[in-house]
């Protein structure tokens, strides 16, 4: 049993605070350095598996998969799932998985959630899904919990893995909040620290899936250093929000390659030939409408 594996396990049962007070109470961002990476690191794989006491949750009813077996929006995140687990056989299957969209309010994270949801009610797949937009992280909300200790705290070396992977309620899914406001999110997302978090999800189980919710692509850097990282990328579209030209230099950020989808999000299906069929497209009429999501979903 490796040194940090042990030190996980101590993690979780000492259970420790973290050195920064929850963005709820503390209100000052922190400016941090990236801590280094441990000399050893525990696989991905062990860190999920490891006990941990259950946590009140409040699920969002926009875990539409989990709330609801059937309907267009389901069958639609249902179709991506499938498509991103079968894209491409064997060892070259996507694990590390990255969402984003071109502005804000475009429903990014509305598709995490449930695309990572999806992902976990496979009969062996499980999933982690990591709210990486450390400007305006919001997918806590989605399970009624604070945003840190989370993913800031984990790469400004405050927080040990083990001790920001939380349980949400839903089985096989686990989560990574993105943790206490910094100054400086894009050194914490192009940290080693950051790297080796992506690289662990390889070195598991080949049913371990790892999907990123990030910032918009056409307002901020992370997106396009996170998809160095990343095996494929996930773009949301809100139908009226997002201009053609606009969505044409969003994706050109990325290697086509590296594009698994595009989500069109509250778009009639007569208005997706205004974008094109460039790249698989999946669409959903309803939504994404909670006023607290819109200025960073």
């Amino acid at each position: 049993m490796s040194k940090v594996f042990e030190a996980l396990q101590k993690a979780e049962k000492d259970k420790g605070l973290p050195k920064s007070e929850s963005p709820e109470s503390a209100g000052a961002e922190q400016q941090s350095e990236a801590a280094p990476v441990p000399a050893e690191v525990a696989s991905m794989a062990s860190v999920l598996a490891m006990p941990r006491e259950g946590q009140a949750v409040r699920l969002s009813p926009w875990l539409l998969v989990y709330g609801q077996a059937h309907g267009h929006v389901v069958e639609q995140i249902k179709r991506l799932r499938t498509h991103i687990l079968h894209s491409s056989p064997g060892p070259e299957t996507p694990r590390v998985i990255l969402v984003t969209s071109a502005s804000a309010g475009e429903g990014k994270s509305l598709v995490s959630a449930n695309l990572a949801a999806s992902i976990a009610q496979g009969l062996r797949e499980s999933a982690l899904l990591v709210d990486a937009d450390l400007r305006h992280g919001r997918l806590h909300r989605f399970f009624g919990m604070k945003s840190s200790p989370g993913l800031s705290d984990y790469l400004a070396g405050e927080s040990e893995l083990g001790s920001v992977i939380r349980e949400t309620g839903i089985r096989k899914l686990s989560f990574v909040a993105s943790g206490s406001p910094r100054q400086n999110p894009i050194e914490l997302i192009s940290s080693d620290r950051m790297k080796s978090l992506l690289d662990q999800t390889h070195s598991g189980q080949e049913e371990t899936y790892l999907v990123l919710d990030t910032t918009p692509a056409l307002l901020t850097s992370e997106p396009r250093i996170l998809a160095g990282m990343a095996d494929g990328v996930v773009f949301v579209v809100r139908h009226d929000l997002t201009p053609r030209n606009g969505l044409k230099e969003a994706l050109e950020a990325f290697p086509k390659g590296k594009i698994l989808a595009l989500v069109f999000n509250d778009v009639p299906p007569q208005s997706l030939k205004l974008y094109g069929h460039a790249y698989g497209a999946y669409y959903y009429g309803g939504s994404y409408q909670d006023e607290k999501e819109k200025s960073g979903s």
